[in-house]
C-alpha cells in the first residue's frame, strides 16, 4: 500500500553530516522525538538548531520575539540549544537543509519500495552514515561524516544524563465543580481557581497546573480516561459537607 509521510532533516552547519528520518504525522510528540534521535545520533547536541515554523515547534511566528511551543522550549532547556526560528517565506535562511529534500527523495524514495516504515527508517540511517556521509559535498569538498568525526563532533554539547521525558501541556478553563479536563479526565483545583484559565502540564506520571506560571496544584497522572482526580480540600466547607456526607453526619444533621 502507498503511504504519505513526511521527512524530518537535521543537517549539521559545518560538516553537512545529516540525520533523516520519515514519519506518518507532523504532531508534537512526533516533533520532540525526531530531535531526541538525532542528538542520539549525533551523540551530541548542537548550540543552535535553525528551524522551519511549523506549529509544533512556533506556535506564532515574529522576527524578534516568536512565541515557542511549551513542550519544545522545555525540549530546548533540557539539551541547552537555542531555538532560532527561520524567517518566514524565506527558505533560503534553512538552505543547507531545503537542498537535501530532493536528494533525500531521490536516492531514498524514488522508483523504490519498503516492507514498512521501520525498514525505511533503517535504511535511511544507513544512507546518512554509509553513503552520503562518504561522498565529497559540493560546497566544503569533504565527506560529511569524516569532516564531523574530525572537527565538528568536539564541539557538541554532550549529551544529558537524565533522558527527555516529553511533556504535554494544555490550556484549560477551571469549571464550576472546581476541575479541569484533560485527555477526558478530571482534575481538582481550589475555588479561588474557579473560572479562570490555566495552563496544565502533563507528564507520564503527574500533571502539573500553573495559573499566572506559578504551579498552584499537582496531581498524580489519571490511569485512565475518565478518571477522576479530587482533592477534597479543594472545595470550600459548604460543600464538602453535601459532597462527602458519610451517614452518622447525615444521622447527626437529622437529630439536629
Amino acid at each position: 500500500a502507498v503511504r504519505s509521510l513526511w521527512m524530518f532533516v537535521m543537517t549539521l552547519s559545518f560538516s553537512r553530516h545529516r540525520f533523516v528520518r520519515f514519519v506518518e504525522r507532523q504532531d508534537l510528540a512526533t516533533w520532540l522525538d525526531c530531535h531526541v534521535r538525532a542528538f542520539e545520533f549525533f551523540s551530541g547536541t548542537p548550540r543552535t538548531v535553525l528551524l522551519d515554523n511549523l506549529k509544533a515547534g512556533v506556535i506564532r511566528p515574529d522576527l524578534y520575539d516568536p512565541t515557542i511551543n511549551r513542550a519544545y522550549a522545555e525540549l530546548e532547556r533540557h539539551y541547552g540549544f537555542t531555538i532560532d526560528p527561520a524567517k518566514v517565506a524565506t527558505p533560503e535562511h534553512k538552505g543547507k537543509v531545503e537542498r537535501q529534500m530532493p536528494i533525500v527523495r531521490q536516492q531514498l524514495v524514488a522508483g523504490r519500495s519498503y516492507r514498512d516504515l521501520a525498514e525505511l527508517n533503517e535504511k535511511a540511517l544507513h544512507w546518512c552514515r554509509e553513503a552520503v556521509g562518504h561522498e565529497p559535498h559540493g560546497t566544503t569538498g569533504e565527506a560529511p561524516l569524516l569532516r564531523f568525526e574530525r572537527q565538528e563532533q568536539a564541539s557538541l554539547q554532550p549529551l544529558p544524563e537524565q533522558p527527555f521525558d516529553p511533556p504535554a501541556w494544555a490550556e484549560l478553563k477551571v469549571h464550576p465543580d472546581h476541575h479541569v479536563v484533560f485527555e477526558r479526565s478530571y482534575y481538582s483545583l481550589p475555588t479561588r481557581f474557579v473560572g479562570k484559565t490555566v495552563w496544565l502540564r502533563a507528564t507520564r506520571r503527574l500533571v502539573e497546573i500553573f495559573c499566572d506560571d506559578v504551579l498552584v496544584k499537582t496531581h498524580h497522572r489519571a490511569p485512565r480516561r475518565g478518571s477522576w482526580m479530587t482533592d477534597q480540600n479543594d472545595y470550600p466547607e459548604a460543600a464538602k459537607a453535601f459532597l462527602f456526607a458519610h451517614p452518622a453526619w447525615c444521622r447527626k444533621k437529622a437529630e439536629e
